[in-house]
């Protein structure tokens, strides 16, 4: 019997300014940006992508704490 292969994909979190997709603006700041491009990585290639709207972008404070919660939840 053979051992299965694990299959191993790198999930990639970009903070993006806008939704163009991969050919998005990125920016450097991960709790105000107004979306994410979440980028699945499979052997060194992009298999596919999804963008996720940044819920906490609107918030006065705690963005970036609530970022990584929802990003913790949704990935």
């Amino acid at each position: 019997m053979k051992k299965k292969e694990m299959i191993k994909i790198s999930l990639i979190c970009i903070p993006s300014l806008d939704d163009q997709g991969l050919k998005s603006s990125i920016s450097a700041h991960f709790g105000k940006i107004p979306c994410f491009i979440i980028v699945e990585v499979y052997k060194g290639k992009i298999e596919d992508y999804t963008i996720k709207k940044n819920p906490a972008a609107s918030l006065e404070r705690k963005k970036g704490k609530e970022t990584a919660k929802f990003l913790a939840d949704k990935v």
